[in-house]
């Protein structure tokens, strides 16, 4: 609008950004969807390089233990789900005890996952205190654990393609009820399955988020939205 038009319509109770404004909102949010494609292992090093003046230990040990492509990995692994990596230090000292016997980043992330409880509880968390849910069913949690199996490369999900199609699709639903409501979109799993759920359905549902009653704090308070079925 015309900047002679501006205090009129903020009185009239509309909100009005300029230009710059509604750019630097655009390109931040861009830069958050592509975060993890952006960062590079010079990146990890420099974050470990500026670390390494506070906490020399820490990223001495951390060093030791994993590669940079692992740290590289894990710090990926969480941008891609939205949890921010500023508690480096946390995110660090998860990694070096693991890594030594814990070969697989993804499982790694997981350990890190719930070190962040705090975050992940916060971010999911309405202005009571209180995280929207969707929760499945024990036919569901039964299936899932089934199929869940360890390989040479790490754990994966054998499930049959209708099955996987069928919780891709009550995802979906979920979007929708949570969407209707004013909630951010989540489902509560397992927290051994929690992230190979994830890798499943990624890239049809990315908005929906999966997390683990292990990433919660503890006397969180729980509000049930939606329950999926197996067999509804």
């Amino acid at each position: 609008i015309k900047r002679a038009q501006r205090e009129q319509a903020m009185l009239a109770g509309y909100t009005v950004v300029d230009c710059a404004t509604v750019i630097t909102t655009h390109l931040s949010e861009i830069f958050k969807r592509y975060a993890p494609e952006l960062l590079t292992r010079q990146d990890v090093q420099q974050l470990l390089d500026g670390l390494s003046t506070r906490y020399p230990k820490l990223v001495s040990e951390v060093t030791d233990a994993a590669s940079l492509g692992v740290i590289q990995k894990v710090l990926k692994n969480l941008l891609s789900e939205g949890i921010p990596i500023k508690d480096l230090v946390t995110i660090l000292e998860v990694v070096s005890d693991w890594a030594p016997n814990v070969k697989d980043p993804d499982a790694i992330t997981e350990y890190v996952r719930q070190a962040l409880s705090r975050t992940i509880t916060s971010m999911f968390s309405d202005k009571d205190g209180t995280v929207n849910i969707a929760l499945l069913d024990s036919a569901w949690e039964r299936i899932l654990l089934d199929s869940f199996k360890q390989g040479p490369q790490g754990g994966y999900l054998d499930l049959r393609p209708e099955i996987a199609q069928k919780l891709i699709d009550q995802l979906e639903d979920v979007k929708k009820e949570f969407d209707s409501q004013g909630c951010k979109p989540a489902v509560l799993v397992p927290p051994v399955v929690r992230g190979h759920i994830r890798r499943l359905v990624e890239r049809f549902v990315p908005d929906v988020a999966i997390i683990s009653s292990a990433e919660l704090q503890p006397r969180t308070k729980i509000k049930t939205v939606k329950v999926l079925e197996l067999e509804p």
